[in-house]
């Protein structure tokens, strides 16, 4: 909206060539080195394929989707009524992965303490991913301790990819998947509607492969 940029920005542009692609941009440089995506709220077709032959062309992406962006403003005073989430469906589904952009992960023994309405809460939708939570095996993540996870989806892997996924973040066993629209109701209402799946739920995956289009017809 013509503001000042992201912080993490600016500090990515001390130490790479950092350059915005537009919403409505045809054509991705294959020679791009790394392509960030975040929050991919109302993205056009045409954005998508683009992203689509950057990936097909062997390029590399980070990709950040969310069940409900809390930095989103958009929503003004009926939070309810609106789209929370953002997802690239139509494209995880070619790249073999799935995320349901409604529902969001209740981690019960990685919670963040928040204000809530009557003093401190700890609040299993606001993920502190800590200790097991890393994959060791990762050079990515071994060192790291700790990460926030303001309401989080899980992505999963289709049945029928070939593709490798490897999670590199994980939620505690003791969590569970429910609507992401229970983080406006609070602590209590989580607790009242949360029932352990006993499994981890993967917060942040690597996936590698030759992927398949997601436009086999073309271009949108």
């Amino acid at each position: 909206g013509g503001g000042e940029p992201w912080l993490f920005i600016t500090e990515l542009k001390k130490s790479y060539d950092v350059k915005e692609i537009g919403p409505e941009t045809a054509r991705i440089d294959p020679k791009t080195d790394l392509i960030m995506i975040i929050y991919p709220k109302n993205m056009t077709p045409q954005l998508r394929y683009a992203v689509d032959q950057y990936i097909l062309s062997g390029g590399k992406a980070l990709i950040f989707v969310d069940p409900l962006c809390v930095s989103d403003n958009s929503r003004g005073q009926q939070p309810y009524m609106a789209p929370m989430g953002a997802s690239l469906s139509d494209l995880f589904k070619a790249w073999g992965l799935s995320m349901d952009v409604k529902k969001a992960v209740a981690d019960f023994d990685q919670p963040t303490q928040v204000r809530g309405r009557s003093g401190p809460e700890d609040n299993p939708l606001m993920i502190s991913a800590r200790g097991k939570a890393f994959s060791q095996d990762d050079i990515i993540t071994s060192g790291l301790e700790t990460m926030l996870f303001p309401v989080a989806g899980a992505l999963e892997k289709t049945k029928t990819a070939e593709y490798t996924f490897e999670p590199l973040i994980t939620s505690s066993p003791n969590a569970a998947l429910m609507e992401a629209f229970n983080a406006y109701l609070g602590v209590e209402a989580i607790k009242k509607d949360f029932v352990s799946a006993r499994k981890r739920f993967n917060l942040a995956v690597r996936i590698r492969g030759t992927f398949e289009t997601a436009f086999p017809s073309g271009p949108p």
